[in-house]
């Protein structure tokens, strides 16, 4: 009888073992769990209530993660940033003005589109419907609306603009430093001297003080700039050509403002701090006055380089690196430089690792320079305010002119810091 009780009550845990076990395998299937986790509960021996538990828990867990995926997702995909589209749009302005820019493949899909289409998905971006208007009202519309045309048309200005003021390379900027200044007021540029050498210190001793002669020279930064103006008209005409011509001449006006200010600085030989001209023979050592042949002036030149000494004194080896000629030198000042195979000692040419730069601003046409590298020995500098290199520019719609005005500001200064990495010499070709 007992056996029988025994045998009957293990029957009945093993039925009831099969039917949570079924009803586990159920609850992971409406869950969309799988196999893998309802063996996990069922060798566990959890109970029906609570597997359905873990089964709450799982799917909430997986709820947050796919949230997480699909959050990252729209942030990567999204091209509504309206800084996103205006540099897209205006590169692809930019880009059929100049068929040989490689545009890029996200501005492709503004590719083609004149300046009615842009002004159109400009108002559709804006939430102001379209239908109905001609090309002329829809320019309009976008220049003096919320939209983002005017902008879009900046941005394409601007690369027109960049595009001419980096194209040519200014010989006197080439002489120059760039830098940075923070603010309008005049910039205090120190120069240290060379450190003090180096004392013995006896046994037990004290090591002694030593000091750094400092001077420093100022110049300010100053703000420039005009405002140009792209009439109704030519969007409407769609006229490319005058669209891009202005911008590219005001790049190239701007280049020309900064090479004339630093060439300014060089023909003018003003005072330095230390009420000594910036070329003087007598004072810095660094004018070779009077008429000269090209190469004996080399010589004489590099060697005063060579031999020039720091604020206290100590030499400081100024290597040179670049002659600055005017137009008129430059045939004589090649044929000076030219490299030769050499076949003996005497053919040797001393002076073929100079690079020839040539400055067609320079008045003077028998006055040349040796100049150090800039970014290594100090001389001439030029300055932007911080954050703000090159000319800047900013678009409203206009009002006294119908059509989109473009400011065009330049914060730039420039002068001179040093005078040890620069010796002027005169030649007159006429005088051979």
């Amino acid at each position: 009888m007992e056996t029988e009780m025994i045998e009957t009550a293990t029957t009945t845990a093993e039925t009831n073992r099969a039917e949570t076990n079924r009803e586990i395998r159920s609850i992971a299937r409406l869950a969309g769990l799988g196999d893998e986790w309802a063996n996990g509960q069922i060798d566990a021996d959890a109970n029906a209530e609570d597997a359905r538990t873990a089964a709450f828990a799982e799917m909430a867990t997986r709820q947050a993660q796919t949230r997480t995926r699909t959050a990252r997702a729209e942030i990567l995909t999204d091209h509504n940033d309206p800084a996103v589209v205006i540099a897209r749009a205006g590169e692809a302005i930019f880009a059929r003005s100049h068929p040989e820019h490689q545009i890029s493949e996200p501005a492709r899909a503004y590719a083609g589109m004149n300046f009615a289409d842009h002004a159109r998905e400009s108002l559709r971006r804006a939430g102001i419907s379209t239908t109905g208007m001609a090309a002329e009202t829809m320019i309009t519309r976008a220049l003096h609306t919320t939209s983002d045309f005017p902008l879009i048309l900046g941005d394409a200005v601007n690369r027109e603009l960049r595009r001419s003021y980096q194209a040519p390379v200014s010989g006197a900027r080439l002489m120059a430093r760039q830098t940075t200044n923070r603010d309008f007021r005049t910039k205090r540029r120190p120069i240290l001297g060379e450190a003090p050498a180096p004392k013995q210190v006896m046994e037990g001793g004290e090591f002694q003080h030593g000091t750094i002669d400092e001077a420093a020279e100022t110049y300010a930064v100053s703000t420039f700039g005009r405002i140009i103006s792209v009439s109704r008209q030519i969007l409407v005409n769609d006229d490319l050509g005058a669209f891009t011509q202005v911008p590219a001449a005001m790049g190239t006006a701007t280049m020309n403002f900064e090479a004339a200010q630093l060439v300014a600085k060089i023909e003018g030989n003003a005072q330095m701090s230390d009420g000594i001209a910036v070329f003087d023979d007598a004072g810095h050592g660094n004018d070779l006055t009077g008429n000269s042949e090209i190469t004996p002036a080399l010589a004489i030149m590099r060697t005063a380089m060579r031999r020039k000494t720091g604020l206290s004194g100590a030499p400081i080896d100024v290597a040179p690196r670049y002659v600055l000629v005017p137009p008129e030198l430059e045939t004589a000042m090649q044929k000076a430089l030219a490299e030769i195979q050499a076949t003996a000692t005497e053919d040797f040419n001393p002076f073929s690792n100079l690079t020839l730069v040539v400055e067609p601003r320079l008045t003077s046409a028998t006055k040349f320079y040796m100049v150090a590298d800039p970014q290594i020995v100090d001389g001439l500098e030029y300055a932007y305010l911080e954050g703000a290199p090159g000319p800047q520019i900013e678009t409203r719609a206009g009002f006294e002119v119908d059509g989109t005005q473009i400011k065009v500001r330049l914060d730039y200064g420039c002068g001179w810091v040093d005078y040890r990495g620069w010796h002027r010499a005169e030649h007159d070709p006429e005088a051979e």
